[in-house]
């Protein structure tokens, strides 16, 4: 048994508000218990016929009810697995309490709210989890730690050597007439005396770094390497809170409220003790809603509504020290406390695990705000129905998202350690050693705010006529019309680059929101004008074939647009000259360039990386909005009594769709990479670029058979055969 749920729901509160004469009698308490019973035996479906049901529907007004729960898991109630039993080691953590209660009933003030017109509901949930999670991470053994190499061997007992950096020089033999070649080396190295690295030759930055890696516990691996399980747990803390108010102002109005929160704390392990993610959602919803009854014939409905999504997401260490600066590493004493971190540490062919903290996507800090109303008027007039609305919606997308801003270091395949002359096989160096003598391959960090205020607004009124021309045959006819406005940024900082063409001549321009740019002219706060042809048509009918109840074939057609989602526009933001992702690079392996301590050393090959959005129109940055058209049509079939067949075809076919590709790649040859890229010297770097170019298409053929209360059961029986794919234009990206 792997765990136990215990269950318990009582009835909190039964209180009548009736006056005496008007009170029934007290029941006894062998009716309460039955009453009790028969309420219980209806949640689960099993009885409609309970008293205290009937009784709530006959007068709904007079009780107050709810419901109090705990479910409980708790490994002290699992059995021990017998192979655990038999290792002699205890069982996993798994420890679940979720707990609540929700009752409802008449609200009323005494002199301000009338008792047999207000209804209130509250419910409250908790959560407290605390589960193991196993990690398995490759690391350095103890002796590699400390530079000792001595035992590192391949499968047939070959030392792999490690050669010392410092001693790389020209090897006066080299013949310059000849390629370079391990019996023509244009440079020499050495390997270090043992294979043992001096003590004095450990990086200090390193060895630190080095404090927040856990010693192996697993015992040790080929080629020198180690393991390590982490059965940290997974912790979650959630409470969630919902309230709401129906108020029946008059027989022709009825007014609601809701209101929910949500406050919740995770926490995800990682591979090493020192390693996690820990988030924090917190969500809020706010809904008023009122519904009149204009005439016999006409009701409107009304509601506003307010959304609120607050996330929170840091590494493990933040707020706890700075550690990079505590490290030594330069510039780092300005770092926010969210980013706190050890740094990242990746090594490409080495087989062990990353170090330190996770650098995209952490740290966030997110406050996204959505308001919206919108009004529908339902109107009968004779055959036809008719429904016309409006719906506004603004968004607030306020978000900082410090990606890179954690030193991050990169090792590549060819180590500064290997054999310079024969950097392969047996010679081929190490980077974990390249990493303990303070060099790094790749160094990123990023400078500049990562601070976004994004804005939206949507307007969307619609018309819907449902016509019943004739007894056996309806028509819908709709349209909508879609204003959706681009993201702008609250500061206007955004910007991007204006291709004209992907493959030249014509050179790209930089453009920023907001700002008269020379060759380009005045760019609009959303880089892109506002499309204002977004009309989305609507059409269904249905048809009763032969004028019978049991054949009916249902169609329809409509168009749906969708906004460019805010991801791309969030790049945006977060290019230069607002913020830079600072990208210094090793030119080769053979001379030390870049080091742990300084992230941006003097000479080294500093780039950046680059975003855009659009294509080219008329001279200017154009992003088309996203549309979807849908159509189906169905035959659908009553076989006998509570059994129906259905047959449909259903299609879709998407415009506009964004993708994402890389541009600015060079073009092959063998001369300097920047000089062979189509946009040089105006950029240097690639750089990814979003396009309205997929369209997508979808068929399918569905079948269904639905059989009701067949000897108390309920059979659905479903097949779909579908196909689907993509095409895309300039980047290849067709998927079937």
């Amino acid at each position: 048994m792997r765990s136990a749920i215990a269950t318990l729901g009582v009835w909190l509160l039964a209180a009548t508000y009736a006056r005496a004469q008007e009170q029934p009698k007290k029941p006894t308490e062998l009716q309460r218990a039955i009453d009790e019973f028969k309420i219980q035996t209806t949640n689960l479906g099993l009885r409609g016929d309970s008293a205290a049901k009937n009784a709530r529907k006959q007068n709904p007004i007079l009780e107050w009810h709810g419901r109090l729960y705990e479910n409980l898991r708790n490994d002290f109630l699992d059995a021990v697995p017998h192979e655990i039993r038999q290792r002699g080691e205890n069982k996993s953590l798994l420890r679940r309490n979720q707990y609540g209660f929700n009752a409802a009933g008449p609200f009323f003030v005494p002199g301000l709210v009338h008792k047999n017109g207000t209804y209130l509901s509250l419910s409250f949930e908790g959560v407290r989890e605390r589960i193991s999670r196993t990690h398995l991470s490759t690391i350095p053994t103890m002796a590699e730690r400390t530079g000792d190499y001595s035992h590192v061997v391949d499968d047939a007992g070959n030392q792999l050597p490690v050669f010392d950096p410092a001693t790389t020089r020209a090897n006066p033999a080299f013949n310059s007439a000849q390629p370079a070649s391990p019996a023509n080396a244009q440079y020499l190295r050495d390997p270090f005396p043992g294979n043992v690295i001096p003590a004095r030759r450990i990086d200090p930055i390193a060895g630190g770094i080095l404090n927040y890696v856990d010693h192996p516990n697993l015992g040790t691996l080929p080629l020198g390497l180690a393991r390590f399980l982490n059965n940290d747990s997974f912790l979650q803390d959630g409470d969630q809170f919902s309230i709401r108010v129906d108020h029946v102002i008059s027989s022709r109005d009825q007014l609601f409220g809701r209101y929910s929160y949500s406050n919740e704390s995770l926490f995800a392990p990682g591979g090493l003790t020192t390693q996690g993610t820990r988030r924090e959602p917190k969500p809020q919803i706010f809904t008023l809603g009122e519904t009149r009854t204009l005439s016999p014939t006409a009701t409107n409905e009304a509601r506003l509504g307010f959304t609120r999504l607050r996330l929170f997401i840091v590494n493990k260490n933040a707020y706890t020290e700075n550690i990079p600066a505590k490290l030594g590493i330069n510039g780092q004493e300005g770092l926010p406390p969210s980013a706190w971190e050890v740094p990242n540490i990746t090594f490409s062919n080495d087989g062990i695990s990353s170090f330190g903290g996770a650098n995209f996507g952490v740290p966030t800090v997110t406050r996204d705000n959505t308001y919206q109303f919108q009004d529908t008027l339902v109107w009968s007039k004779s055959s036809h129905t008719l429904r016309a609305g409006f719906q506004y919606a603004h968004f607030q997308l306020n978000n900082a998202t410090l990606n890179y801003i954690l030193p991050s270091y990169l090792y590549r395949a060819t180590p500064l350690t290997a054999d310079v002359a024969n950097p392969v096989g047996l010679s081929r160096g190490s980077e974990f050693a390249d990493f303990l003598l303070g060099f790094s391959h790749n160094n990123q960090v990023t400078a500049g705010s990562g601070q976004v205020y994004l804005r939206r607004n949507v307007v969307a009124p619609w018309f819907e006529d449902a016509w019943r021309v004739t007894r056996n045959l309806t028509v819908t006819l709709g349209l909508r019309w879609d204003y959706i406005s681009p993201l702008t940024e609250k500061y206007d900082h955004i910007a991007s680059v204006y291709v004209p063409n992907l493959n030249g001549p014509l050179k790209p321009i930089p453009i920023q929101a907001n700002v008269n740019v020379p060759n380009y002219g005045q760019v609009p706060r959303g880089l892109v004008a506002t499309n204002l042809n977004d009309w989305a048509p609507r059409v269904g009918l249905a048809y009763r074939l032969g004028g019978s109840d049991k054949t009916v074939l249902p169609a329809a057609y409509g168009m749906f647009y969708d906004a460019q989602i805010g991801n791309t526009v969030v790049d945006l933001v977060r290019n230069p000259p607002f913020q830079t992702r600072i990208i210094a690079d090793m030119p080769d392996s053979i001379f030390p360039t870049l080091t742990l301590k300084d992230l941006q050393p003097q000479g080294a090959a500093i780039s950046s990386s680059y975003f855009a959005m659009g294509q080219a129109k008329d001279g200017k940055v154009t992003f088309p909005t996203p549309y979807v058209q849908q159509w189906n049509f169905s035959a659908q079939r009553e076989v006998m009594p509570n059994w129906a067949v259905t047959g449909s075809y259903v299609g879709s076919t998407g415009r506009h769709l964004s993708f994402s590709g890389i541009a600015n790649i060079p073009y092959p040859g063998p001369t300097a990479l920047n000089i062979r890229r189509p946009f040089n010297p105006d950029v240097t770097v690639i750089f990814q670029y979003a396009q309205p170019r997929v369209n997508s298409y979808y068929h399918a053929m569905q079948l269904k058979s639905e059989h009701r209360n067949f000897h108390g059961l309920t059979m659905l029986n479903a097949y779909t055969w579908s196909k689907s794919k993509l095409r895309c234009s300039l980047f290849s990206c067709i998927a079937w």
